[in-house]
């Protein structure tokens, strides 16, 4: 195995999954189901208004998400509850800026201009070659153009790449862009990966 370029994903790997773990509050806090809004949240308010691809505004995201409620006020003072949920796991920087001496790294996340803030809390963004981040890129995860990205960057291919992510949809379509994969699941099962693959000398 070949690799000169890492992609990693934010929420789930860098960071815990701060979007799920908002609308979890905010679902209990409205009194809510999860599903619904979770659905809402990612298909008409994320998606739908193009928000995700940074196509949209931050506040035709709230608009979306109370509209598709029914509620006749904007939920956006709850906006908190995401970026408070997006704190970056100090071993996993450590080890990206680790191999940040032997490989090209990168930053290959679905996120919005809450990444920024969350950046100037825990800062992170600076440990990375590239930042490929859906909202600056007008697509996310769900296009194949944005797996294309890195390589119109770098000039490195999918096979001389790894993305490290956390959800099997985003895995799967990167196997078949040719794409290495690798699963995040723990802080340890990453160390024991790089460990085994003898990714660091």
């Amino acid at each position: 195995m070949k690799i000169k370029m890492f992609l990693f994903d934010f929420g789930g790997v860098i960071s815990p999954e701060g979007f799920k773990l908002g609308l979890l509050k905010i679902a209990q806090e409205i009194g809510r189901d999860f599903e619904t809004v979770r659905d809402i949240a990612v298909n008409k308010a994320g998606l739908a208004t193009g928000y995700f691809a940074g196509k949209a505004a931050e506040n035709d995201f709230w608009d979306a998400l109370s509209e598709g409620l029914g509620l006749d006020y904007s939920l956006k003072p709850l906006r908190y509850h995401f970026i408070d949920n997006f704190i970056t796991r100090s071993q996993v920087t450590r080890l990206i800026k680790g191999l940040s001496h032997f490989y090209t790294v990168a930053l290959f996340s679905d996120q919005t201009n809450w990444i920024y803030e969350v950046d100037t809390v825990y800062p992170f963004l600076h440990i990375f070659d590239h930042k490929f981040i859906s909202c600056n890129s007008g697509y996310t995860k769900l296009d194949d153009k944005f797996y294309r990205l890195p390589e119109e960057k770098t000039g490195i291919p999918p096979k001389e790449t790894m993305l490290i992510d956390d959800k099997d949809s985003v895995l799967a379509k990167a196997d078949k862009l040719g794409f290495n994969t690798h699963k995040f699941t723990s802080v340890a099962d990453f160390k024991e990966f790089i460990v085994k693959e003898r990714l660091l000398p």
